[in-house]
């Protein structure tokens, strides 16, 4: 079966910032953000989100890689709160 292209890269750009607009609409008063992405396409995907981010001047943005497929166990076992580097976000 041949590939289908879905977007192209102009449609891929203009859907990654619409989704770091919407996610600065929500949190307007967030002093930082954390993009945690599951490895392979996720973590990827966070990247990309943080160079938006911080091309819009948003600099207090940390993104953390999950490296488990099972992230719904992982999830379930941790603390309501994760920290990471000194810094710590509420999961809820």
């Amino acid at each position: 079966m041949p590939a289908k292209e879905l977007m192209n890269s102009e449609e891929m750009a203009r859907t990654l910032n619409r989704i770091v607009f919407q996610i600065l609409e929500n949190v307007k008063d967030a002093k930082e953000i954390c993009l945690v992405g599951i490895r392979r396409g996720g973590a990827h995907l966070a990247d990309r989100l943080g160079e938006i981010f911080k091309s819009e001047g948003y600099n207090n943005i940390q993104i953390a890689t999950l490296i488990s497929l099972y992230t719904e166990m992982i999830l379930q076992v941790l603390p309501s709160t994760l920290s990471f580097r000194g810094l710590s976000w509420s999961l809820t």
